[in-house]
């Protein structure tokens, strides 16, 4: 009678338990405790018989390295090296046997199996997911050996890695550090940008089953300033902003997009380094007002002011004040031009 995945894979654990078990009460040279290692009740050989019968239908390179990490069976052997008769030895000597077929056998299963999925690493061996990379391939966006084309960035790796991995259901634990081995590229701390949409859009369509701009937009929806700034805008306000001493002297220009949710580089606050919050509310606001009413919860995130974390409950009472003594500030003039020069085409 033929068995399942569920039952092959059980019976695998069963054989691993055993081995192990066995392993290291051999070490000891308890006779009890490699009795206790041994299921009376279980025909080992026959048990692995029937997961290489069902490991031939379903070549699933998981099941192959379930096989290749059963117990080293060198303890084992080194007892029945001094203990070779007797009724003890006979079903030690049957459990060694078994692993090490089962180990061999999954070892010449998975070379053979992995030749199909050349430059693939041995994680996404398999069908489904050299399906997914293959959408890529044709797209142009990765090479024939499922590397990143020429002009490929990291934001599009990361769309392409976040596609696969809602549709396989991989685990947290899975989610990004098999795409880093593929890839060679920290692609869990790149910023996509929503700027890109025509870029992201190309992968989009790639993978009509998975709703990924729903995905991609919580990533960066929750801490980046919604803006309309062409990316030369963006740079143009960045200049400026240096120029007359708002920032920091060591921001870079990529951790200023990455608050725009522009650029590459992870997300990290910049720091405002004029006079206190007065100068940082006016450019906020005018700046990125129409778009984010909740303006004041996003600086929190994305500034910090002369190296310190911002209050919300600061900004809130501050606001209003300073709208209200707008014509008193010496920055609104110098703001406002920067602002201007930045949206002038």
């Amino acid at each position: 009678m033929g068995i399942t995945r569920q039952d092959a894979a059980f019976g695998i654990a069963v054989i691993n338990r055993s081995s192990k078990l066995l392993a290291a009460a051999v070490k000891l040279g308890k006779d009890s405790l490699i009795r206790d290692a041994i299921d009376e009740e279980i025909n080992y050989r026959m048990l692995a018989h029937s997961i290489m019968e069902y490991i031939k239908e379903d070549q699933d390179p998981v099941l192959f390295e379930e096989l290749m990490h059963l117990a080293d069976t060198k303890p084992i052997w080194e007892y029945l090296s001094r203990r070779r008769t007797g009724t003890l030895p006979a079903k030690v000597k049957d459990v060694a046997e078994v692993t090490d077929e089962l180990i061999a056998y999954g070892n010449e299963a998975f070379h053979k199996g992995t030749d199909e999925f050349a430059n693939l690493v041995p994680f996404f061996a398999n069908p489904q997911a050299k399906e997914l990379f293959d959408r890529a391939v044709n797209a142009g966006l990765l090479k024939k050996d499922y590397q990143p084309a020429p002009g490929v960035e990291r934001y599009q790796l990361k769309v392409i890695a976040i596609a696969i991995n809602a549709i396989m259901k991989f685990s947290f634990r899975d989610k990004w550090c098999h795409f880093v081995e593929q890839w060679g590229e920290e692609i869990n701390r790149c910023m996509v940008p929503l700027t890109k949409g025509a870029a992201i859009n190309q992968i989009v369509r790639l993978y009509p089953e998975v709703p990924l701009w729903e995905k991609i937009i919580p990533e960066n929806e929750g801490k980046t300033l919604r803006n309309d700034y062409s990316e030369e805008q963006a740079k143009k306000l960045f200049t400026g902003l240096m120029r007359k001493g708002y920032l920091g002297h060591h921001t870079s220009l990529e951790s200023f997009l990455s608050i725009l949710g522009m650029g590459q580089a992870p997300f990290t606050p910049i720091n405002w380094i004029d006079r206190g919050y007065n100068s940082l509310i006016y450019f906020a606001k005018e700046a990125f007002g129409t778009l984010n009413p909740d303006i004041l919860l996003r600086l929190c995130d994305c500034f910090t002011c002369n190296g310190k974390q911002i209050n919300h409950s600061s900004l809130k009472s501050r606001s209003s004040y300073v709208y209200r003594n707008k014509d008193q500030w010496d920055f609104v003039p110098v703001i406002d031009g920067i602002i201007a020069k930045a949206r002038k085409k």
